[in-house]
């Protein structure tokens, strides 16, 4: 629930042990904020959009406890607003970015912006652009993305919902055939949108061409009303994300022009000729797109929650290190670190993989599209399903340990880290459930392990399969060695490949035991996604170090950050250590040493864990949380919210006078 201060609280000054905590850090908060903005132009903007975004009533984050109709009425004058303001203000699409993140995307319009444009700018042609686009942004069409069926998911190559060409009329007729073929969980899809792009399979004379992309009006651009053929609704209440009509769609018989096939790489003649360019995969490219996407949700999410989790922990006092001293702040206990500064490391890793994946997706779009340079594709596709699937598994455990190391507070809805946690657990399975994304990076790996045995070339992300690990030994002698960021990123990447090999030969061995391909496969699943996630774990771990080692920040930035890399590095190997003991990439002893000096680094990141949480500079109103407010003053905010509460809104309320009091009379009546 949005909760306004009352007049005579804004005058409350900070808490004091918040105050202390930032008057420790040996950095300065807004040179980081601006690196993590992009620059100082971008955080000028950003504050600019703040500054007009969020003192604006209507786009206050939503309260969840009324009741569905009236949350999407409220979610839908959100988005309407946020449109209006857009048009008036003249907004860019890296405008548009900022504010759906300041907002936390929390309108009814998510979907049409971050899948239903960006398909039609990928995989449209320039025609199909200038067609739909100017009116897509201007909400004459309101769209969503139609790929999941009720019967199939991840598993694209099943998916059932058919679009038949015909020649004589150069229509294609779509239709949903079966129960299981209904397009079913598309946001945007039930009430709001009056377009989809529908992906189906392409069948011309009976013969099949695959998963392609079409736009399919739903709605009369009159009065909203379906059109012949079409049934959509909505699917039900979720754990998360409720202002949002995910929903089904039923297609009959419906008819659409030859030209609402999405033809940037595929074409249909007149005549029913079929025609594509380059790789199949590139009918992936807005799902890869949302993929990269998750990696930055997934920053968001844990950043979020661990910057309300640290404030409060700062400002929370509990318990007395020794009988009779005064009370400490619960941050002061190393268990409370340990729950915390592993999700703030986790933050800025995850923020320097946002940025690589985001950078790739954007060269690899453009080669294919000015270029038709499809080579690098495959490994785009499989790192997008990688990240996705490490980010938003570690995003959710995450969030949860800090709703935990807030105790019992976090439990409230007023402290928002539930919210944060089911709304960020919706993308595990989102675009791809995680198992089978990480599955889909193992089938890259076992690809480009093959052809590291044969000498050949690999991409940049697996080149450490061509290595030869045979003679490698750790250099560490001394807890100070387990600072280096070059070690820490070898002893990943030695266990990242034994993981590889290790599944391979598995694989190998099924196979040799004369298994079919299919069956090997499954019954090496569980190595192999376990070499998938050695896999993302070294990736990330090797992003922060190289992104820190090409980093323009001063010295002070440079020197917390280069902790905080190496704190996540030896965190992970600390909870993984049997998969690096058994891949030799580390010894028992040396084990000890990074046991030691990965506690040892909590207390230098102690000093300055209230200010790399200031640093991602999150607004009070986008936090929205009575324990995580800038000024620390937790328990005002919660007697403050607690007062605003429905059930205190009378003091006798009528289910009194229905029900107890009735009872009581009738109780007292038999004595």
């Amino acid at each position: 629930m949005a909760y306004t201060k009352e007049p005579d609280q804004l005058s409350i000054k900070t808490n004091v042990d918040l105050l202390k905590e930032r008057q420790t850090a040996t950095f300065d908060v807004a040179s980081l904020t601006q690196i993590l903005d992009g620059g100082k132009a971008k955080t000028r903007r950003r504050k600019q959009l703040e500054s007009l975004v969020l003192s604006d009533p209507t786009l206050n984050p939503l309260d969840r406890s009324v009741d569905r109709l009236e949350l999407y009425d409220r979610s839908l004058r959100k988005a309407a607003r946020v449109y209006e303001l857009k048009v008036k203000h003249n907004w860019s699409p890296e405008d548009m970015k900022m504010v759906l993140r300041m907002l936390n995307d929390e309108h009814a319009l998510g979907v049409h912006e971050v899948m239903f444009i960006p398909c039609i700018e990928r995989l449209g042609t320039a025609a199909q652009r200038a067609k739909w686009l100017p009116r897509a942004h201007t909400l004459e069409i309101i769209g969503t993305y139609a790929q999941t069926e009720l019967g199939h998911g991840t598993n694209l190559a099943g998916l059932e919902t058919t679009a038949t060409y015909e020649p004589s009329s150069g229509q294609f007729i779509l239709n949903t055939p079966t129960l299981s073929a209904m397009k079913w969980w598309p946001g945007n899809l039930a009430k709001t949108a009056n377009h989809a792009l529908v992906l189906a399979q392409l069948w011309i004379a009976g013969k099949k061409f695959g998963m392609q992309a079409f736009m399919v009006q739903l709605r009369s651009l009159e009065d909203h009303t379906l059109l012949p053929g079409i049934e959509t609704g909505d699917i039900g209440p979720k754990m998360g994300v409720p202002y949002t009509d995910n929903g089904y769609l039923i297609l009959k018989n419906v008819r659409i022009p030859r030209d609402h096939m999405l033809a940037g790489f595929a074409k249909v003649s007149a005549d029913g000729q079929f025609s594509k360019v380059g790789s199949d995969q590139v009918n992936y490219l807005t799902m890869v797109y949302v993929r990269a996407k998750i990696v930055d949700w997934a920053f968001n999410g844990v950043s979020e929650a661990v910057t309300i989790a640290t404030r409060y922990s700062a400002a929370r006092r509990q318990g007395s290190m020794k009988p009779g001293d005064p009370e400490v702040q619960i941050m002061d206990y190393m268990t409370q670190q340990y729950k915390l500064f592993p999700a703030l490391a986790a933050a800025y890793a995850l923020f320097f993989a946002k940025e690589q994946i985001m950078k790739e997706y954007v060269r690899v779009t453009k080669e294919i599209q000015e270029d038709s340079n499809f080579k690098s594709l495959p490994e785009l596709h499989s790192q997008a399903a990688c990240l996705k699937s490490f980010s938003s598994d570690s995003s959710s455990h995450l969030i949860e340990v800090c709703r935990r190391a807030c105790g019992g507070h976090g439990y409230l809805i007023s402290a928002n880290l539930s919210t944060i946690g089911v709304d960020n657990v919706s993308v595990v399975t989102a675009e791809g459930e995680n198992t089978v994304m990480f599955l889909q990076t193992a089938r890259y790996l076992m690809k480009s392990f093959a052809k590291s045995t044969m000498g050949q070339p690999l991409p940049a992300t697996v080149q450490y399969l061509s290595r030869d690990w045979s003679s490698y030994e750790c250099p560490v002698r001394s807890e100070r060695d387990c600072l280096n960021h070059n070690v820490i990123s070898d002893i990943h990447l030695k266990r990242a490949s034994y993981l590889v090999k290790r599944a391979a030969d598995h694989l190998q061995r099924r196979l040799s035991a004369g298994d079919p391909q299919h069956v090997a496969w499954n019954r090496a699943s569980i190595d192999l996604v376990t070499a998938a996630v050695g896999h993302a774990q070294a990736f990330v771990v090797c992003n922060f170090c190289t992104s820190l080692s090409q980093l323009d920040a001063d010295t002070q930035i440079l020197e917390v950050l280069s902790t905080l890399c190496s704190f996540y590095g030896l965190h992970l190997i600390i909870k993984h250590s049997g998969e690096f003991l058994e891949a030799g990439s580390i010894s028992g002893n040396q084990l000890e040493l990074i046991r030691r000096q990965e506690q040892a680094l909590l207390a230098v990141i102690r000093p300055n864990a209230v200010a790399l949480c200031d640093a991602f500079d999150y607004h009070d109103v986008t936090l929205n949380s009575a324990l995580g407010g800038y000024d620390g003053n937790v328990y005002e905010e919660l007697y403050g919210r607690a007062k605003q509460c429905v059930l205190n809104k009378t003091e006798v309320l009528p289910s009194y006078y229905k029900h107890i009091q009735p009872l009581q009379r009738r109780l007292k009546a038999r004595l």
